[in-house]
C-alpha cells in the first residue's frame, strides 16, 4: 500500500486559507493573549490594595513594553535574513526562506496582540488617580499581606475545611496565628489525649458497600478491644478508586471533628490488640503509626518502607517500633494533625507513587514522623484467591533448600523468606560463592532436591525455546511441594511508558548498583557489558505478564500468581503442584 504523502496532499486547503481575507482579519483581529477583561480583573484586580494594583500595573507595563521592543528587533532580524535568503538560488535556502516568512508572520501577529495588551495596561495606569511611590507601596505591605493571606486561608477553609500548610506558615510568619473560621485547628496544639474526650473514626474502603458492619471481616478481631470510653464512629466508602476513597474518608474525618482516624484495608486482618498498641503510641506523642503486615507474595517480608544507606528496604518484623519512610494504609492510626498540617488531595496515585507513598511524602514535608510497630502483625488476604499471608517463624524452615539460578554471587542477598534456608548458587560464571558452574539449560542436577528455585533477572537472557527448557529443569529439581520465584523485566509496562512519555532508547529510567539504566538496557540487556562482548548480558526474550504466564503454565507449573511490586518488574510465584497454602 502506498503511504507516502504526495505534494498535492501537503497543499490541502492551503491556497483557499491563504487567500481568505475574512479569516485573516479574524486571526489578526483576535490576537491578544490576555484580553482586557482578564488584565483588569485577574492580573491587576486580584490584588487587595490600590497600591499593589498600581505596582503590578507598572510591572506588567514594563514587561510588555520591553517584550515589544525585543519583538521589533526580532522582526528586523527576520527581514534581514529573508532578504539574504532571497538572494540565494539553492533549494535548501528556499526552504529556509519559507520557514522565515512563517516566523515573521507569527511574530507580527504576536506583536499585534502585545500592542493591544500594552494599550490596555497603559489605559489602566492612566486611570489611577494617585501615582504611588516606592515608599507608599512599602508602607502598605503589612496591610496587603494580611488581607491576601487571610483571603487565601478563608478560601482553603471554604474548599477543604482546613488551612493549607503554606498558608498556615504564612499566617504565623506575619504574626496572625490562625483564622477563626477553622475552629478544629486547636487539635494541633494538643500534646496529650484523655480517654473519654476522644473521638475515633474507624474507616474501611471497599469496592462494594457491605450490608452491615458485621460483613467487614477485617474488623472482627479488633472491634471488641477498643476502650468503651472512646467515642467511635464507623465509616465506609465504597465504589471509588483507592485514592478517591481515602480522600473522601479524610474529608469526612475532618468534617466530623474527630481526634483519631483508624484506617483498616479490607484485605488486612489486624490482631485483637492492634488498636490498644497503636493508641499507646499516640498517647506518647506520635501522629501517625501503623501495624506490620506481609506483602501478598511467597516471601514473608513487608513492603520497602525504611531507608538504609539512601535506599528503600523491607522492614523486618522484629517486634520493635521503627520510624519509616512510607506508611502503608493496611492498619494505621492517625491524629487529626496529620491532615490539618497537610493539603488536599491527600492521596493520589501516579505512575511512580502509590497513594500511600504520596501521602507519606506530604507528611514528611509537614515534619510529621511515621512509625510502624512490628509487634502488631496483621494477616494479609488475596481478594481473588482468598489465600491468607502471614508471618512464619524462621525456625520452621529448618532443612529447607533453595536453588538460586543466575544469582551471580552469594554476597547478593536473597529475599527474606529464604532466611535460614540452605542456599545453593548455580551460575554460568564462577563468581563468589558459586556452588555449581553450569548453564540452566543443561542443569547437572538429578532428582527432587529443592524446596524452592529462585531466579531473578536471568530468564530473559534465554531465547523462548531455551526458556521452556530452563523451566522444565526447575520443575525437575523441585520437591513435590516446591515452588519457583522468578523475576523478569516488565516489557509491557516499559512499552506503555515509551508510548506515553515519548521515551527513546537512551532515556534514563533508574539508578542501579551497576550504574544508570536506560530504556535500551531494559529492552536489550545492560549495554555496557553487551558492547564489551559479554553476550550473557543480552536479553533474548521480552517478557510481558501474558507471556510469563504462558511459559510457566506451558511448563506445567500450577497455582500461578504474577505480582507487580516494583516498577518495570514482574515477579511470578508458581508451584510444582496445586496447593491451597502459601506457606507449608
Amino acid at each position: 500500500m502506498e503511504t507516502s504523502l504526495e505534494k498535492s496532499d501537503l497543499k490541502w486547503e492551503e491556497e483557499e486559507i491563504k487567500e481568505n481575507k475574512e479569516l485573516w482579519d479574524a486571526i489578526n483581529g483576535l490576537s491578544q493573549p490576555r484580553p482586557d477583561y482578564v488584565l483588569r480583573n485577574f492580573v491587576i484586580g486580584k490584588h487587595e490594595t490600590e497600591e499593589m494594583r498600581y505596582a503590578h500595573t507598572v510591572l506588567n507595563l514594563r514587561l510588555k513594553y520591553n517584550t515589544l521592543r525585543r519583538s521589533k528587533i526580532t522582526l528586523e532580524k527576520l527581514n534581514y535574513e529573508i532578504q539574504k535568503l532571497k538572494d540565494k538560488d539553492d533549494e535548501l535556502s528556499q526552504f529556509e526562506l519559507r520557514e522565515k516568512e512563517i516566523d515573521k508572520q507569527e511574530c507580527e501577529i504576536a506583536v499585534r496582540g502585545g500592542i493591544r495588551e500594552l494599550a490596555c495596561l497603559y489605559q489602566i495606569w492612566k486611570e489611577f488617580k494617585t501615582k504611588f511611590t516606592r515608599e507608599d507601596i512599602n508602607k502598605t505591605q503589612p496591610e496587603y499581606w494580611k488581607k491576601r493571606i487571610t483571603q487565601q486561608a478563608n478560601d482553603d477553609v471554604m474548599s477543604s475545611g482546613r488551612i493549607s500548610k503554606g498558608n498556615l506558615q504564612a499566617l504565623n510568619q506575619i504574626g496572625m496565628g490562625t483564622v477563626p473560621e477553622l475552629d478544629h485547628i486547636r487539635e494541633i496544639e494538643k500534646n496529650y489525649l484523655e480517654e473519654g474526650n476522644v473521638k475515633l473514626m474507624i474507616a474501611v474502603a471497599t469496592e462494594e458497600k457491605p450490608e452491615s458492619l458485621d460483613d467487614l471481616e477485617c474488623l472482627k478481631d479488633i472491634l471488641h478491644n477498643i476502650p468503651q470510653t472512646i467515642q467511635r464512629k464507623f465509616y465506609n466508602c465504597s465504589g471509588r478508586s483507592t485514592a478517591e476513597a481515602y480522600n473522601n474518608i479524610a474529608m469526612e474525618f475532618l468534617k466530623d471533628g474527630a481526634d483519631l482516624l483508624l484506617v483498616v484495608e479490607d484485605d488486612t486482618f489486624p490482631p485483637t490488640d492492634a488498636f490498644i498498641k497503636l493508641y499507646e503510641h499516640i498517647k506518647q506523642g506520635k501522629k501517625a503509626v501503623g501495624a506490620w503486615y506481609p506483602k501478598r507474595q511467597e516471601r514473608a517480608e513487608g513492603v520497602p518502607i525504611v531507608m538504609k544507606d539512601g535506599k528503600r528496604e523491607f522492614l523486618e518484623a522484629d517486634g520493635e517500633t521503627h520510624e519509616v519512610y512510607t506508611l502503608p494504609m493496611g492498619c494505621t492510626l492517625y491524629t487529626a494533625e496529620a491532615f490539618l498540617k497537610t493539603t488536599h488531595p491527600y492521596f493520589v496515585k501516579t505512575d511512580c507513587l502509590t497513594q500511600d507513598s504520596f501521602f507519606s511524602q506530604k507528611l514528611r514535608e509537614a515534619n510529621i514522623k511515621m512509625y510502624i510497630d512490628t509487634s502488631i502483625k496483621c494477616k494479609h488476604i488475596d481478594r481473588e484467591t482468598k489465600k491468607v499471608y502471614e508471618l512464619i517463624d524462621h525456625a520452621d524452615v529448618t532443612g529447607k533448600k533453595v536453588l538460586n539460578v543466575g544469582g551471580g554471587s552469594k554476597s547478593i542477598p536473597l529475599p527474606n523468606i529464604y532466611t535460614g534456608w540452605e542456599h545453593t548458587l548455580l551460575d554460568i560464571a564462577n563468581g563468589e560463592g558459586v556452588d555449581i558452574v553450569a548453564d540452566a539449560v543443561d542443569m547437572p542436577i538429578n532428582g527432587e532436591r529443592f524446596d524452592s528455585v529462585y531466579c531473578s533477572h536471568n530468564l530473559e537472557h534465554y531465547n523462548l525455546v531455551d526458556v521452556i527448557k530452563v523451566l522444565n529443569n526447575f520443575r525437575r529439581v523441585l520437591k513435590e511441594k516446591g515452588y519457583v520465584c522468578i523475576r523478569v523485566p516488565d516489557i509491557g509496562e516499559l512499552d506503555e511508558r515509551i508510548e506515553r512519555e515519548g521515551l527513546t532508547d537512551d532515556s534514563f529510567l533508574y539508578e542501579s548498583p551497576a550504574g544508570r539504566i536506560t530504556v535500551k538496557d531494559v529492552k536489550e540487556g545492560f549495554q555496557k557489558e553487551v558492547l564489551a562482548g559479554n553476550e550473557h548480558y543480552r536479553h533474548k526474550t521480552s517478557f510481558t505478564k501474558d507471556l510469563l504466564e504462558f511459559v510457566l503454565v506451558g511448563a506445567g507449573f500450577k497455582d500461578l500468581k504474577i505480582i507487580k511490586d516494583k516498577p518495570l518488574e514482574l515477579t511470578a510465584i508458581a508451584y510444582n503442584r496445586e496447593t491451597s497454602k502459601v506457606y507449608e
